[in-house]
């Protein structure tokens, strides 16, 4: 029975890893009747990356220095960290990609960066396709897309297009934001990438919209850290330095009766597990225990032998727009048992009660 409820989640969510998000974003306004949907995501949890979702370059000469795996690790702390060193007379950073793995069109994008902090390298998140390279389709059949690159120590991060290749036909456009303390701390840098319009967007809040070179072809997704005088002299560089990615991810835009739909089923299975859980213990799982008492036992039970899970064969699920669901026990609407509920971009609840 638990395998087959695990199986079932999964088939509702087929393209979501169910690590519960460490930060919830500030999403641009959807459009009417419609709402956000988190359709690919990696949190980078762990000690090593997932390689069904990244692809690391190679070790190979890349600008003023060579990309190298060994630049590329996950520190144990949920970020993915990109360094950048000297091995002997070379300087090496390193650039993961989710090319064949993830290739995607439109939707919100966007990263949780802390920067780099010594001159002469700078860190990147962008997008690019396989058809960047073809000249006289002004972008449609590809366009790299730079949600941000960050060659200055100071306020200032740029956003660029590139299209028609290049070469010689090669076209861009770029702005460049000032963030004041952008170099402090963790900030999110989001695409809107719409058929007709790109909107960019640094902590939640629009730094520029263009409807220059609008690809309508799959791209995939770039980290990487780059090293070339656009940045200073990288021999001025106090070494390692390094900079860090708290999460990815890819929201599409989607019918709220649709999202809905999928909401109910994930809370119908979830209930499913609960009384499992309920029927091991004679009681349901408290509110402070919540649903992760489905995968991981409690510390506090009575009488911890009797737990037989994980009830659950993976994560607790995200709702369809990328937040935790809510659970309490007993309940209000079901004082007997326990709630459980998502709450929609429209404020609505969608919950286990009539």
């Amino acid at each position: 029975m638990k395998t087959q409820l695990a199986l079932a989640i999964v088939l509702i969510t087929p393209q979501i890893a169910f690590a519960q998000q460490k930060e919830k974003d500030t999403l641009p306004p959807a459009p009417a009747d419609k709402s956000w949907k988190l359709v690919w995501h990696d949190e980078f949890d762990g000690t090593k990356l997932d390689e069904t979702k990244w692809e690391v370059m190679p070790d190979a000469p890349r600008k003023g220095g060579y990309w190298s795996p060994k630049a590329v690790v996950l520190d144990g702390k949920g970020h993915l960290v990109i360094s950048t060193l000297k091995e002997g007379d070379r300087y090496i950073d390193g650039c993961v990609r989710t090319k064949g793995k993830f290739e995607h069109s439109f939707g919100y994008y966007v990263a949780r960066v802390q920067f780099q902090k010594q001159p002469g390298h700078w860190s990147a998140f962008w997008i690019v396709g396989n058809g960047v390279g073809k000249v006289g389709s002004g972008g449609r059949e590809g366009t790299e897309i730079d949600i941000y690159e960050k060659p200055w120590l100071n306020d200032r991060v740029q956003q660029t297009l590139h299209w028609d290749g290049y070469g010689k036909d090669h076209k861009s456009v770029e702005h460049v934001a000032k963030v004041s303390g952008i170099m402090e701390g963790w900030h999110t840098f989001g695409l809107w990438w719409k058929p007709d319009e790109y909107i960019f967007y640094v902590d939640g809040k629009e730094t520029w919209r263009t409807k220059k070179a609008v690809s309508h072809a799959p791209e995939y997704i770039k980290l990487s850290d780059e090293i070339g005088n656009w940045a200073g002299d990288i021999k001025k560089a106090t070494l390692p330095d390094a900079f860090l990615v708290d999460y990815v991810r890819v929201y599409d835009v989607v019918e709220t009766s649709a999202a809905s739909k999928v909401a109910k089923a994930q809370i119908t299975l979830l209930k499913t597990a609960l009384d499992l859980y309920q029927s091991d213990f004679g009681t349901y799982p408290t509110s402070e225990q919540g649903l992760q008492a489905l995968r991981t036992r409690p510390f506090d039970l009575p009488d911890p032998s009797k737990w037989a899970g994980p009830y659950l064969e993976k994560e607790v699920p995200l709702d369809p727009w990328g937040k935790p669901y809510h659970y309490r026990s007993p309940g209000i609407h079901n004082r007997e048992s326990f709630d459980l509920w998502s709450v929609g971009p429209d404020g609505k609840e969608i919950g286990n009660w009539k």
